[in-house]
C-alpha cells in the first residue's frame, strides 16, 4: 500500500505512511481491549450520518425549521449522553446562516465539534454536484471548505461525503489532493443495484493515479427506512442481522430538510441505539482508526453510469447555458497570474464567488437548478463574472465587443459589454437581441418578441392607420427582416459596435442594425437603424418592438415622460408624440428608459418578459433608398445597489 502513495508530498505521505502500517496495529490493540472489556461480544460501531440539506433561495423561515426542529433536537441528545458521537454535514451558506441568526446554537456547534461529539464532514463549501464542475474547481470547493472549517472551529475535516449516483473513478485523486483521506459514500435510494448482504458493513480502500481514499458506504436499507419515516424499524433491523455485522462500522444515514427537519426522530433514534450495550455509536475517523479495511477496490461510476446526469442538465437550455457561462469564469480565473498578496485575496474572492454560482446553478440530485433557484444561480453568475473582470484589471468605465460560441451550443454568440451592462445577441439566428443582463444587480432580463417567436428589435412594416388591436391581432403588418449578412465588430477608442450591412443576394427592403455601448455612458445600449433598398421618396410606416423594464410586477411601477408626466402602466397603451418614455420600478429599484429619433407616437404593451414600447414612424425613403433612426435604452440601477448595499435587498432575519 505504501508503494501507491504519491511521492510530490513528503508531509502527507508521512501522514498516510503510519496511518497505513501503523492504523492496523491500533485497530488490532483496539479490537482485543474491546473484547476484553465486553467478555465474547464483539461492540459493534455505528456512524450516524446527518446531512442537513438546504436548497438555494430557501426563505428565512426554512432556516429557522432547520435548526429548531432539527439541529437542537440532536444537540441536545448529543449533551444528555456525553459518549454518543456523530458526524454532520452542511454547505458553508446554512452555517453561515445559523452563525448570524442563532449564535447560540452556532456556539452549541463548534463546542460539540472541540470535544469530538461531532465530526464535521468535508464538501464542497457550496453544495454542488462535483461530478459537473472541472477538476480544479472540485479540489478549490472541497479545499475552500477545509479552510473555512478551521477558521470557524480550529480543525480541517479529513473525512467527506460523495452521493453515490454522482461518483466517478478519478475523484478519489481529486478528493486527496484537496485534503481529504476518507469519505462517507451517500447512497443512492433509487438505484437498483444493492449490497447482496441484509446490512452493509465495513469500509475499503479505492485507488486513482496512485492515490488511495478511504470510502465508508452508507447502508442503503437503513437509509431507505429513515427516508421513508419509519425510524423506530432501525433498531430492530439492526438487532435482526446482528451477526453480520461484525465490528462494522454500519454507517446510517439521515437528512434534515425544511420540508421535514426530523430531528427529534432522530434524536429519539441515538437514545434507542446507546441503550443497547452492543452498539457504539462513533464519529466516521474513530470508525476508521478502530476497524480494518475489507480491502482495496475500484468504485466504478455508479447511479448515471456514462453521464446520463449530464444529459439531464444538458435538456434545460438555461442551465446548460449558465454551466457554461461558469465554465468560461473558472478558466478565466485560472489563467490569472497572482504576483501580488492584494491580488491573491482578490483571485480568492473571485473563487468564492464563482463556487457559490456553482452551488446554485448545480444545487439539486441532477445537476440542474430548480425555477426557485434560477434566479439567484443567475446573480451569482453575474457576481462571480464582475469577480473575474477585477482581476483581470478591469476597472472603471470600460466596454468591449466579442464573438464567441460562449452557451457551446454550436452557435456564436455576440457580448456586447460594458462594466454595467450586457447585451447578448445572435447574429445568425432568430432570436436577435435575446437578454441583457443588469450586472451592477445581477439581473437577467430577457428579450422577446411580442408573440414570442424571436427575440427582441422586431420591426414592422405598417399600412398606414394601423390600430393597435389590428397590430396585435397580426393584421395591418408585415415583418421587415433584419439584414443576415457577416456581423462586423468595431472596437474604437471608449466605444464597441456590432453592425450588419445589407448584401447584394438579400431582398429589399432590409433593416441594417447597429448596436453599441460607449464609456463614460455604459448604462446605456445605443440602437442605430437604417431601412435599406426603399425607392428613393417612398413614404411608409415603421414599427419596432422596444424592452422596457425588468418585467416585474407591483402596484409601485409606472410610466413616464420627457416631461415628468406619470401615467398608470395597465391603463396605457397609447403614448402621445415624443421621443422619451420610461418605467420606474421603485420595489425593483430599476429605472429604465427608451429615447427615440424622430419623434413618433408609441404603443405600451405586456411582452412576454418585459413591458413592450413600440414607437411608430412615418417615413419617407432619402435619395438612395434609406432612412435612418436611433433609439436609446438607459437603465439606472442606483436605488437597488443602494438598497443592496444597505442589505435591504435580502433582509436579515424577521424579528419576532
Amino acid at each position: 500500500m505504501v508503494a501507491l502513495l504519491p511521492v510530490q508530498d513528503p508531509v502527507r505521505q508521512r501522514s498516510l505512511a503510519c496511518r497505513g502500517i501503523g492504523r492496523y496495529v491500533a485497530a488490532a490493540k483496539k479490537l482485543v481491549r474491546a473484547v476484553a472489556t465486553t467478555g465474547n461480544r464483539l461492540v459493534k460501531r455505528l456512524v450516524i450520518t446527518v446531512r442537513v440539506m438546504q436548497s438555494v433561495g430557501d426563505p428565512v423561515a426554512a432556516t429557522d425549521l432547520l435548526v429548531a426542529d432539527g439541529l437542537v433536537p440532536l444537540l441536545d441528545q448529543l449533551d444528555a449522553v456525553p459518549s454518543v458521537a456523530c458526524t454532520l454535514s452542511a454547505g458553508v451558506s446554512f452555517w453561515e446562516q445559523v452563525a448570524r441568526n442563532f449564535p447560540d446554537v452556532a456556539d452549541r456547534i463548534a463546542t460539540a465539534i472541540r470535544t469530538g461529539a461531532i465530526e464535521p464532514l468535508g464538501g464542497p463549501i457550496f453544495d454542488t454536484v462535483l461530478a459537473g464542475i472541472p477538476r480544479r474547481d472540485r479540489i478549490g470547493q472541497v479545499a475552500a471548505y477545509g479552510d473555512w472549517a478551521e477558521a470557524h472551529w480550529g480543525l480541517r475535516p479529513s473525512c467527506g461525503w460523495v452521493p453515490h449516483q454522482v461518483w466517478e473513478p478519478s475523484m478519489a485523486d481529486d478528493l486527496v489532493e484537496a485534503g481529504l483521506a476518507s469519505v462517507v459514500l451517500l447512497p443512492d435510494l433509487a438505484a437498483a443495484t444493492r449490497s447482496s448482504h441484509p446490512v452493509r458493513s465495513g469500509w475499503f480502500l479505492t485507488e486513482s493515479d496512485g492515490r488511495l481514499l478511504q470510502v465508508l458506504p452508507a447502508d442503503e436499507t437503513l437509509a431507505g427506512l429513515i427516508a421513508d419515516d419509519r425510524i423506530d424499524d432501525v433498531p430492530g433491523w439492526l438487532q435482526r442481522h446482528a451477526e453480520a455485522i461484525g465490528s462494522g462500522p454500519v454507517v446510517v444515514t439521515g437528512k434534515l430538510t425544511a420540508r421535514d427537519p426530523r430531528g427529534k426522530q432522530l434524536a429519539r433514534l441515538l437514545k434507542w441505539l446507546t441503550a443497547e450495550s452492543d452498539w457504539s455509536l462513533v464519529t466516521a475517523s474513530d470508525a476508521l482508526e478502530e476497524t480494518v479495511p475489507c480491502g482495496r477496490f475500484s468504485l466504478p461510476t455508479v447511479g448515471k453510469p456514462g453521464g446520463n446526469w449530464r444529459l439531464e442538465r444538458d435538456c434545460d437550455s438555461t442551465a446548460t447555458r449558465l454551466h457554461a457561462r461558469l465554465l468560461d469564469v473558472s478558466r478565466r480565473i485560472d489563467s490569472v497570474v497572482v504576483d501580488s498578496v492584494d491580488q491573491e485575496e482578490a483571485v480568492t474572492t473571485a473563487r468564492l464567488a464563482l463556487y457559490r454560482a456553482q452551488g446554485a446553478v448545480a444545487s439539486g440530485p441532477t445537476g440542474v437548478a430548480s425555477p426557485a433557484a434560477l434566479g439567484l444561480a443567475e446573480g451569482l453568475l453575474l457576481v462571480s463574472e464582475r469577480a473575474a473582470d477585477r482581476i483581470e484589471g478591469r476597472r472603471g468605465s470600460w466596454v468591449d465587443v466579442s464573438s464567441e460560441d460562449f452557451d457551446l451550443d454550436g452557435r456564436p454568440e455576440i457580448r456586447l459589454q460594458s462594466d454595467r451592462l450586457t447585451a447578448w445577441i445572435d447574429p445568425t439566428g432568430d432570436r436577435g437581441l435575446f437578454s441583457i443582463e443588469l450586472r451592477d444587480t445581477g439581473q437577467m432580463l430577457e428579450v422577446a418578441s411580442l408573440d414570442g417567436a424571436s427575440g427582441g428589435l422586431t420591426a414592422w412594416l405598417l399600412e398606414p392607420g394601423t390600430e393597435l388591436k389590428a397590430f396585435l391581432c397580426g393584421t395591418g403588418r408585415e415583418t421587415l427582416l433584419a439584414c443576415r449578412g457577416c456581423p462586423e465588430l468595431v472596437r474604437q477608442e471608449g466605444a464597441a459596435w456590432l453592425q450588419w450591412t445589407r448584401t447584394d443576394d438579400e431582398p429589399a427592403p432590409r433593416l441594417a442594425w447597429r448596436v453599441g455601448m460607449e464609456t463614460g455612458r455604459s448604462g446605456r445600449l445605443l440602437l442605430e437603424g437604417r431601412i435599406e433598398g426603399l425607392v428613393p421618396g417612398q413614404p411608409g410606416n415603421l414599427a419596432v418592438e422596444l424592452p422596457l423594464g425588468t418585467g416585474a410586477d407591483g402596484e409601485d411601477r409606472y410610466l413616464y415622460d420627457q416631461r415628468g408626466r406619470r401615467w398608470d402602466i395597465d391603463s396605457t397603451t397609447e403614448l402621445c408624440v415624443g421621443e422619451r418614455v420610461g418605467i420606474a420600478e421603485e420595489n425593483a429599484g430599476v429605472d429604465s428608459s427608451i429615447e427615440w429619433q424622430p419623434v413618433a407616437a408609441a404603443w405600451r404593451v405586456r411582452g412576454l418578459s418585459t413591458e413592450l414600447v413600440i414607437p411608430r414612424w412615418e417615413f419617407q425613403a432619402d435619395e438612395n433608398g434609406e432612412w435612418s433612426f436611433q433609439v436609446q435604452l438607459s437603465i439606472d440601477t442606483s436605488a437597488a445597489q443602494a438598497r443592496q448595499l444597505a442589505g435591504l435587498a435580502f433582509p436579515a432575519r424577521r424579528v419576532a
